[in-house]
């Protein structure tokens, strides 16, 4: 096994542990994990945009849901 990969991979366990004990301790748990994957999202939007190219059908789906994520509103069943 390479360095490089050696070092990812004692990375990603230590992140794993710092998250999941952030969560541990945290009172609202909702509000972390709410913001992380906003934080995270809001992180990787970028790569989306310039890596992917989606047809127009997909780009509604997914701002669709997004939206209704972020929101909590849970849309009827086919409606859009």
């Amino acid at each position: 096994m390479s360095l490089i990969a050696l070092g990812l991979l004692l990375l990603s366990a230590v992140l794993h542990a710092a998250w999941n004990l952030l969560l541990k301790q945290a009172g609202r748990r909702y509000v972390v994990l709410w913001g992380a994957l906003a934080a995270g999202s809001a992180l990787f939007l970028p790569v989306l945009l310039l890596a992917c190219s989606f047809p127009g059908r997909a780009w509604r789906a997914a701002t669709f849901r997004g939206r209704h994520a972020l929101t909590g509103i849970v849309p009827a069943p086919g409606s859009q």
